[in-house]
């Protein structure tokens, strides 16, 4: 895992990130947070794997008394803790998820936002196991992913607008991609695509769903919405039929 990018993403995070707790458009993610605690009460520990500069801190604070803060980056946990100093029973910790030992069978529930977008598969592998054996027996797992479905409709919706504006096919196909990003062969088939020039693991439907079969009792997919305006400004709204999103499945062990 690439800590220097993190530690240089940082300073600019708001700015490079986007904060899908902030985007959601029908407060899901909020949702089963609150949902999650009414199940559990306040009085349990839970996580928050890759943390990042805390995005969905203040929402496990309001549920919970209790929060293990994990991230890969140093500087993105100074920064949390200098950016949510007033939240009590935040412990932060710096940690590789792919490496780390965390505490076995802890957490009643954990959230695991975006962090599992690492275009290593054995990278992946390792940082799911890690977070999967901290889980109670009876305890839940958010994790949200990138959409491969609705990055490959996010790509369809600019070319249909290209051909609006009168562009030939060919012109259409070609404007408003970065003619120097070369996908190689191997992520293809595996669902990696650059975001912002990062590559970046992308999960569709049954893959996810398959991700986690038969090492929990039930699984819960749906979609995190987000607007067209997160994607790119001026979009017609007879394109904009469908929202794009973001995988999310509340999984219990």
């Amino acid at each position: 895992m690439d800590t220097s990018y993190w530690n240089t993403i940082a300073p600019n995070y708001e700015q490079e990130i986007f904060n899908l707790f902030r985007h959601d458009k029908n407060q899901r993610l909020k949702k089963v947070i609150r949902q999650q605690a009414l199940v559990l009460g306040d009085a349990s520990t839970v996580a928050d794997f890759g943390c990042g500069i805390g995005n969905g801190l203040e929402l496990l604070a309001k549920s919970f008394h209790s929060i293990d803060a994990y991230d890969l980056s140093s500087k993105n946990i100074r920064k949390c803790k200098a950016l949510y100093s007033h939240l009590e029973g935040v412990n932060y910790q710096r940690a590789d998820l792919s490496q780390a030992k965390l505490p076995r069978a802890k957490y009643a529930f954990a959230i695991c936002v975006c962090c599992l977008i690492m275009p290593s598969i054995f990278t992946r592998r390792k940082l799911l196991a890690n977070v999967l054996s901290s889980i109670k027996k009876g305890g839940s797992l958010l994790l949200v992913v990138p959409s491969l479905e609705s990055a490959a409709m996010v790509n369809s919706k600019l070319i249909a607008w290209n051909l609006r504006e009168g562009m030939t096919p060919r012109r259409a196909l070609r404007e408003g991609f970065d003619p120097d990003i070369d996908i190689a062969a191997t992520d293809i088939r595996q669902g990696v695509m650059p975001i912002e020039g990062v590559r970046t693991k992308h999960f569709c439907r049954e893959e996810l769903l398959d991700l986690l079969a038969g090492k929990v009792s039930e699984q819960k997919l749906f979609k995190v919405e987000y607007d067209w305006n997160s994607v790119f400004n001026g979009l017609p709204k007879s394109l904009q039929q469908h929202l794009p999103w973001d995988w999310a499945l509340l999984a219990k062990k």
